[in-house]
């Protein structure tokens, strides 16, 4: 087990209030508050261990991406295994999810059924976007290492970024209610 240096330890103590909030506003029915609670704080940690302030960003923001990775990472592996179960919860299918009208992307993503949504993305779409929300293995990365990776700059990577997060959302509009 990996120790934390004094400076991630105060990150995390200062910004637990992150996890909250979140898990607030996200918190889906028929789920356990305290799940997503636990899931944000392993974003936290994740996000104090590789938080490095000389770079120039908030820490609140690098925070915010990896507990909001976690928390779509929990959503996704319990809606798949409430799928497989074909259970109905306090009256609402699985399929159904809360509508809100300030609708943004990280939201979105905790209530779709999330591969089916990606599977309407191409190849390369698909890439960017599960490493730029850390759906695979749980680490978001930025558009210029997901440009190293796949060899494109990285403003040509926030052009495929853009381009597939439109495609999300008018993906969606076949959900009633969840866009505007």
């Amino acid at each position: 087990m990996e120790t934390l240096t004094p400076e991630q330890d105060m990150l995390i103590r200062e910004n637990t209030g992150l996890v909250h909030y979140y898990s607030k506003k996200y918190f889906a029915p028929g789920m356990d508050r305290s799940d997503f609670v636990q899931a944000g704080t392993v974003g936290l940690i994740q996000a104090a261990k590789i938080f490095d302030g000389s770079l120039g960003y908030k820490f609140s923001t690098i925070a915010s991406r990896y507990i909001m990775s976690e928390m779509v990472k929990l959503f996704s592996k319990k809606r798949v295994e409430t799928l497989s179960l074909n259970e109905v919860i306090n009256g609402i299918e699985p399929i159904d999810f809360v509508v809100d009208r300030s609708v943004n992307m990280n939201e979105v993503l905790l209530k779709i059924d999330l591969p089916k949504a990606l599977s309407i993305l191409t190849e390369t779409e698909r890439f960017v976007i599960n490493h730029s929300f850390g759906l695979e293995n749980g680490t978001p990365i930025s558009q210029y290492e997901i440009g190293q990776m796949c060899g494109f700059s990285q403003s040509h990577i926030g052009r495929i970024r853009g381009k597939a997060l439109r495609k999300l959302k008018a993906f969606l509009k076949d959900y009633e209610g969840v866009t505007q």
